[in-house]
Parts: C-alpha cells; sequence; structure tokens
C-alpha cells in the first residue's frame, strides 16, 4: 500500500511516516499541490490525505486533479477545520476526516490491508 500526504505541517509527516514504516506501507509527503502532482505522476499512490489550507493554495485543488486524471487513488480529506467548505467539493472526496482523528483512520486503513 502506498500513502501520500498533501500538508505543510511537517509535524503530520513525521507521524504518518512513522506509522506507515511500522505497517510495512510506502509512505510519500509533498508540502505543495505540484510535488503532489509529481509524485501521483510518478508512482502508484493508493491513498492521497489532502489538507484544505495550504500555503497559497487549497487542498480541493489538488482533490480535483486526483478525481479528474486518476480514477483509482482514493482521497482523504484531512483538515482541523470542516466548516466553511463547500458540500460538493467534500462529497469528491472518498473520506473526510478531522485532522485530531488522523492517526486512529490511518491505523485502521493499515488494518484492512
Amino acid at each position: 500500500m502506498s500513502i501520500l500526504l498533501l500538508d505543510d505541517e511537517e509535524v503530520f509527516a513525521k507521524m504518518l511516516s512513522f506509522v506507515c514504516a511500522s505497517a510495512g506501507a510506502k509512505f510519500y509527503y509533498a508540502r505543495t499541490i505540484d510535488e503532489a502532482k509529481e509524485i501521483v505522476k510518478k508512482n502508484h499512490i493508493k491513498y492521497a490525505i489532502i489538507d484544505q489550507n495550504l500555503k497559497n493554495e487549497k487542498g480541493v485543488s489538488f482533490n480535483r486533479f486526483v478525481k479528474d486524471t486518476t480514477a483509482d487513488i482514493k482521497t482523504i480529506f484531512c483538515s482541523g477545520i470542516l466548516d466553511n467548505i463547500d458540500d460538493n467539493e467534500l462529497s469528491r472526496f472518498d473520506f473526510v476526516i478531522d485532522k485530531s482523528e488522523l492517526i486512529t483512520f490511518l491505523n485502521k486503513l493499515l488494518l484492512k490491508s
């Protein structure tokens, strides 16, 4: 299994990297949408965890790219703020979780595979 995290907060990348390594999953990390697009183009990604608020960017833009170009990637909207996000945009994600639940969610996901 391979997981991509798109988030500009490196602390989450360190935690997820550890969890993924413990479960034998490949982990990729991107701080920007352009970095994430390059990772998707070069690797087989099964899940993309996407933060909404990035520096000068919004995670929903990357989700649109994924859903329009790569049908087999499951996307996870992960943010500390779930208010003020358009319901139509949220409906394009496969999962929507609060950032405080990220590690628990990832552990469950990894146990399924």
